[in-house]
C-alpha cells in the first residue's frame, strides 16, 4: 500500500520539532505539539509496556509518558548513563594499574611494557571519539587531557632515568606524580560520572493527537525548522524496510543538516489504546 503524508505534514508553512533520540536525530510535527518542558517527575503504572514510563501531571491532566527511545526500540537513558559511568570507573582502575606497575617496574629493575601512548590506552581511545553537546562534561572532559598525557609521558621520563641507573630518582618521580597528577585525574573521573547524571535533563514534548494528550520523553530538542516537503519519502521506496510503524518517512533537513526521521505521534499513541484515554485538549 502506498503510504502518503499528511497534507497538515506536508505544508511548508508548518515547521518541525527536530529532537535528538540515542545520537540519532527524529522530528516532530509542531501541529501536534503543545509545549515543551523539562521532563517532569512521572508515576509508574505496573502492566504497561516498557515504554511507557507511567503517568504526569500537565496543567492539571494526568497524561501518560512514552519513552520514545524505547518506543523505537533503543537502550534507555539510564541504561547508557550507567554504562558510561562503569565504563570511567574501569578506565581510573586501569590507570591506578598503570601506575602500579610503572612503579613496580622501577622497584623491581626491569623494563616497563605497558603504553606510553596516551591516545593508546582504552580511555584514549574513547576520549578520542567522544562527542558531546553538554557544555558541563566537555568541559570536564578537556580538564582530562593535560593529567592524562602527563601520565603517559612520566612513564618516557622513567624509563630514561632507569636506563642511566638512577632507579631512586625514578621511584620519587613515580610517587609524586601518583599523589598529584594521577589525583587530579582521577578525582575528574569521578566528577564526570557525577556530571553525567546531573546534567541529563530529559525533555517532555506534550503531543495532541485527536483530543488524546502524552508526553513523547526525548534526550533533547535541536531546533524548530522548516522541512521541504518535496524531500520527504518513504523508507520503503528507499530500499530499506522501516522496523517500526512510528518512523515510516524520512526527509533532507535544511541547510544540508541530513536525514530525519518523520515521527507518526498517532502510531505512538494507537499502540498504547488500551492505557490511554482521551484527554480535553
Amino acid at each position: 500500500m502506498q503510504l502518503a503524508p499528511d497534507p497538515i505534514r506536508a505544508s511548508s508553512h508548518a515547521p518541525w520539532v527536530i529532537v535528538q533520540v540515542y545520537h540519532q536525530n527524529a522530528a516532530v510535527h509542531s501541529s501536534v505539539v503543545r509545549e515543551l518542558v523539562i521532563q517532569p517527575d512521572v508515576t509508574p503504572v505496573p502492566r504497561m509496556p516498557d515504554y511507557i514510563r507511567g503517568v504526569m501531571n500537565w496543567r492539571g491532566k494526568i497524561i501518560p509518558n512514552i519513552d520514545l527511545r524505547l518506543r523505537l526500540g533503543m537502550p534507555c537513558a539510564q541504561q547508557e548513563l550507567s554504562e558510561l559511568a562503569g565504563m570511567i570507573t574501569a578506565r581510573a582502575a586501569d590507570h591506578m594499574a598503570w601506575m602500579e606497575e610503572l612503579y613496580r617496574s622501577v622497584e623491581e629493575r626491569r623494563p616497563f611494557t605497558l603504553t606510553t601512548d596516551p591516545h593508546a590506552c582504552a580511555f584514549g581511545r574513547w576520549y578520542d571519539s567522544f562527542t558531546t553537546s553538554n557544555l558541563t562534561v566537555a568541559a570536564l572532559l578537556r580538564k582530562m587531557d593535560t593529567p592524562h598525557k602527563a601520565i603517559h609521558a612520566l612513564a618516557v621520563r622513567v624509563e630514561n632515568l632507569k636506563a642511566d641507573g638512577k632507579f631512586e630518582e625514578a621511584q620519587r618521580l613515580v610517587d609524586s606524580c601518583r599523589e598529584t597528577t594521577l589525583t587530579r585525574l582521577l578525582d575528574l573521573f569521578t566528577h564526570f560520572e557525577e556530571a553525567i547524571m546531573e546534567n541529563h535533563r530529559p525533555v517532555a514534548i506534550i503531543v495532541n493527537t485527536c483530543g488524546t494528550l502524552a508526553a513523547l520523553t526525548v534526550d533533547r530538542v535541536e531546533s524548530v525548522e522548516l522541512i521541504d516537503p518535496s524531500s520527504i519519502q518513504p523508507l520503503d521506496d528507499r530500499g530499506v524496510e522501516s522496523y517500526s510503524s512510528v518512523i515510516r518517512f524520512i526527509a533532507h533537513r535544511s541547510k544540508g543538516a541530513g536525514l530525519v526521521g518523520l515521527i507518526d505521534e498517532s502510531q505512538i499513541l494507537d499502540s498504547a489504546a488500551a492505557f490511554l484515554q482521551p484527554q480535553a485538549a
